[in-house]
């Protein structure tokens, strides 16, 4: 990992500029417009924008603007803060599509960095964490949703076939509790395990929100 603890990093180095992004996509930085200042001509003359779709727009916009990036500054300080005073945020409800939109988010940043040549087992290993969190987080939406058990079953087996699945299950990286309980199983192909956590995450989301809230946190 990079050292940051300096007031500001200012660098034009590509390689520093790519593993800065990884690093950023892991701690849930990097898709965020608000935590950043974008040169305006960059925007202007490739013609970037935001998709029109209601989730991960940001961070594809973010991937469309590092294509162009030649340089960054790191501030090492808050300047922005967000109070949550109870409204419901755009990802805590029902978002058509929600797991497809990940896995775009996911194969976007693994494109993208496949195209720089950066993608090592850091690399990989901070996006097969998002692509399983956001497997198990599509399974607590279906039960939400009243999904039935063997649909949702058949749903993992189904996506278990896919390319991304097969190609990033190998990195999962070994550490936290919540990576070998709720993200191992599926890694495994024990689909019927990470759907009993599932309804556990289910229960504890609708009866103690706020452990469910502090256990998301963990990466």
């Amino acid at each position: 990992m990079l050292d940051f603890d300096d007031d500001m990093l200012t660098t034009n180095d590509p390689v520093i500029i790519h593993k800065v992004a990884m690093q950023m996509e892991e701690v849930t930085m990097l898709g965020y417009p608000w935590n950043k200042c974008y040169k305006a001509s960059i925007i202007k003359d490739n013609n970037l924008s935001f998709q029109k779709i209601k989730h991960v727009e940001d961070i594809l916009f973010n991937c469309d603007f590092l294509d162009y990036t030649s340089s960054m500054t790191i501030l090492n300080d808050v300047l922005y803060h967000y109070r949550n005073q109870g409204q419901i945020r755009l990802t805590g409800g029902d978002i058509k599509d929600y797991f497809e939109l990940q896995k775009t988010r996911v194969q976007r940043i693994f494109d993208q960095q496949q195209g720089w040549k950066t993608c090592d087992f850091e690399a990989l290993g901070i996006l097969s964490k998002e692509y399983f969190r956001s497997f198990q987080s599509a399974l607590v939406r279906q039960l939400e949703s009243g999904v039935k058990s063997d649909d949702i079953l058949k749903w993992c087996k189904k996506e278990a076939e896919t390319d991304i699945y097969q190609e990033l299950k190998k990195y999962l990286p070994e550490g936290s509790k919540t990576i070998k309980l709720l993200y191992k199983p599926l890694t495994e192909g024990m689909f019927g395990t990470a759907l009993r956590r599932a309804r556990l995450m289910q229960y504890t989301k609708r009866h103690f929100p706020g452990v469910f809230n502090r256990a998301k946190q963990i990466r």
